[in-house]
């Protein structure tokens, strides 16, 4: 396999992004969290190894230590053999391969869905491909029995086929030609095939066994983040006695494969491949949430017919990579949130943390002058609304929208009472950085929930004046709060995620050197209020959460992360400079 690491090929002519796969994926051992980051924002498109190495490395099937990779890539198409003459083979030469009765209802299934998969690709009306799904697929179902085949399964293989034999031929999706694949080519693609999805469906397998509990959880989540995000439109869903279960099964049980033109179906790959298998199913969910609030304004008009037939057949034939783009960004940013969307910039601001999109921030941080106060703040997604950024110190919005002061009254502030404790963490927050980093811009914003509030912790602290000349670096840190404030109950609790993301470089001449870091924790605490009640005690309880995961954080980056790098890029100027 001619794999990107070993293309020969100079940057020129490659898009900033291809050049930051290259460099990442010609490591002798790929930083794998470091991967996960720039896929989660999409592969390039120019070159379809890219993708296809940072998929096959992300979902185990191949080895992110470059001398390991062939006899891994090796040991598994072996492996895949195998299953394959064990399972497969006595059906192909026309022996009693089907004593069971399930497995060949298991094949009749296969063989009745596989013509009828993603018609519109021409790809998947080939004699070929047909072969290669009906062996992946059925070998995958005998080897997991608590599910076996499902309707479904097919439309999820279909991405990995693509994927990986675009690589084989060197070109893109849409130009494949399977009369130009070696017999070798598609076996390699096969087995590649098998063991991506086996991987991929192996947390959400229950989405395929008795009664699908998994899917069952994913619409009861969807129906709880709808009710909370977008009110008006689950009262009007719920009018119309269109149970949620009717609308999204398809979104849960084929990954939304069905509901998007393919290269979108690839791109939202990207994100969802990035994901942490372990977290997957619920960012999914919030996928669909935010899927489903887009077509908000025309479903809030339609009647349970109409809403059938709408949401049967969604007007997204004509989307392309930017309305993926979007949806995803709409996931967990509010910077499309209008100047009457507040409640609905909030929700999403909750997505971004709940849905554990925390750890993938990987921009930094931007800073704003309040001329007013005549100080600095931190510019985010969490203090964003109409085009602006709101002050934490004036509580003004900088600059001043185009509707002029009228339209700035409107934009979303925090509660009289959120307010005040904003200001207060930041006073407190202020000091603790001035302390704690020597230096750097904070800001802390608030905002209300139905019990309780939620915040974000930023700090920002450009490194280029302390480094000197040719030396630049960025150090951000970002803290989302939630707080639990329920009436009925004697206790506040509280949940913290903080990530860390630190960039440096170095120049020397046309030497440049890079390292970066990227690390998440997350913390819970709870806060008897009959012995600690009040502002004050919950300011200690925060900052004691925040110094805690800091001290934690700062620890790993410098002593494993960074001493990780360090360890690569010393490898990297051995080999450089030979014997």
């Amino acid at each position: 396999m001619q794999s990107v690491s070993s293309s020969s090929a100079s940057d020129t002519g490659r898009s900033a992004k291809a050049q930051k796969f290259y460099r990442l994926l010609s490591l002798p051992s790929v930083d794998l969290a470091a991967l996960r980051e720039l896929l989660w924002s999409g592969a390039p498109e120019e070159d379809p190894k890219i993708r296809a190495e940072a998929w096959q490395m992300l979902l185990g099937y191949l080895p992110p230590v470059k001398d390991r990779q062939g006899p891994g890539l090796q040991k598994k198409r072996e492996e895949y053999e195998e299953l394959r003459r064990r399972h497969y083979t006595p059906i192909e030469s026309g022996q009693d391969g089907l004593s069971d009765v399930d497995s060949a209802a298991i094949l009749r299934q296969i063989r009745v869905d596989i013509p009828r998969t993603s018609p519109g690709l021409p790809i998947f009306s080939h004699p070929r491909i047909h072969q290669l799904l009906e062996r992946v697929l059925f070998i995958w179902s005998i080897r997991h029995p608590a599910s076996g085949y499902v309707q479904g399964i097919n439309d999820i293989a279909t991405p990995f086929v693509v994927v990986l034999l675009a690589s084989r031929l060197d070109c893109l999706p849409e130009d494949i030609d399977v009369d130009a694949a070696t017999d070798e080519m598609l076996d390699s693609v096969e087995a590649g095939a098998y063991w991506c999805l086996t991987k991929f469906l192996s947390d959400i397998q229950d989405h395929y066994t008795a009664g699908q509990p998994g899917i069952q959880q994913m619409v009861a989540k969807l129906k709880e983040i709808v009710h909370r995000i977008d009110q008006k439109l689950y009262e009007h869903l719920e009018s119309q006695g269109l149970d949620f279960l009717q609308l999204s099964f398809r979104w849960m049980n084929c990954l939304l494969l069905r509901e998007f033109p393919f290269p979108c179906v690839i791109r939202l790959w990207d994100t969802y491949i990035a994901e942490p298998l372990e977290g997957f199913s619920s960012f999914h969910v919030y996928v669909c949430a935010v899927f489903l609030i887009y077509w908000s304004p025309q479903l809030k008009q339609m009647d349970f017919q109409q809403l059938m037939l709408f949401m049967q057949k969604l007007p997204t034939g004509k989307w392309r990579n930017q309305e993926i783009e979007t949806l995803l960004a709409e996931v967990g940013d509010s910077e499309r949130a209008g100047p009457h969307h507040g409640h609905i910039a909030t929700g999403k601001r909750l997505c971004f943390r709940e849905s554990g999109l925390a750890p993938y921030i990987s921009r930094p941080l931007k800073v704003k002058e309040d001329l007013k106060a005549n100080r600095y703040f931190v510019a985010s997604d969490y203090n964003f609304d109409g085009g602006s950024h709101r002050s934490p110190w004036t509580d003004r919005y900088i600059p001043v929208p185009p509707g002029g002061e009228a339209e700035e009254e409107r934009l979303f502030r925090p509660s009289a009472r959120l307010k005040r404790l904003e200001q207060s963490f930041n006073e407190v927050f202020e000091a603790y950085v001035m302390s704690y980093y020597e230096g750097g811009v904070s800001s802390v914003y608030l905002w209300d929930l139905d019990e309780g509030f939620a915040g974000a912790f930023l700090v920002h602290k450009e490194l280029a004046k302390v480094l000197g000349d040719g030396k630049t670096g960025v150090w951000d840190s970002i803290h989302v709060l939630e707080v639990r404030e329920s009436p009925n109950s004697h206790y506040v609790d509280f949940k913290l995620s903080s990530a860390i993301w630190l960039h440096f470089q170095v120049a020397a001449k046309a030497d440049q050197t890079e390292l970066s870091g990227h690390l998440t924790r997350q913390a819970e605490a709870r806060l008897d209020r009959r012995k600690k009640a009040g502002e004050d005690a919950q300011i200690i309880q925060v900052g004691t959460m925040i110094e805690d995961n800091e001290n934690f954080l700062r620890h790993n980056l410098e002593c494993i992360h960074l001493a990780k790098q360090r360890t690569v890029l010393d490898a990297v100027r051995s080999q450089a400079a030979g014997p």
